[in-house]
């Protein structure tokens, strides 16, 4: 299947758990978790950055790309097969004001995602519980644009 194929089916499928989330806010949501499939994953593919940083394993985006559908398939089969399991995150530390140093976790590309997958399915079902006028740490929203909705 192809990336635009599977971006249709991940909307599709997101589109109908938001709509549900919002037309009944109580529901209980059972078995996201096989929403996590090939498809689904291939679908984030685009909203990785290809400038990240490699994670412990060194593999950056082009060589992960190198092997992409191997790659995606072999996490998906590990996810069907509840095999999956999170590697280890490289630590970096950038500097501060004042000489200190912030500690960043950097995980490796297949972890990213996941991670990113995860997050697709659980911002269309909670994105319907927040308010128009709430920006904090959501996608599309920020800071600059709360500013113009006073």
């Amino acid at each position: 299947m192809q990336i635009r194929q599977a971006d249709q089916h991940m909307q599709t499928s997101l589109r109908g758990i938001a709509k549900k989330a919002k037309e009944d806010p109580k529901h209980r949501f059972g078995n996201l978790y096989s929403l996590l499939n090939e498809a689904n994953l291939r679908c984030c593919i685009p909203q990785l950055n290809r400038k990240a940083a490699p994670g412990v394993d060194g593999v950056d985006w082009q060589i992960f790309e190198e092997n992409l559908e191997e790659n995606v398939g072999i996490i998906a089969e590990d996810l069907k097969g509840k095999r999956y399991k999170a590697k280890l995150v490289r630590r970096s530390y950038i500097p501060k004001p004042g000489g200190k140093q912030r500690p960043l976790g950097i995980p490796v590309l297949g972890d990213k995602l996941v991670q990113t997958a995860v997050a697709s399915i659980l911002s269309a079902i909670y994105e319907q519980d927040f308010l128009s006028c709430s920006h904090g740490y959501r996608r599309g929203k920020g800071p600059q644009r709360a500013m113009c909705c006073c």
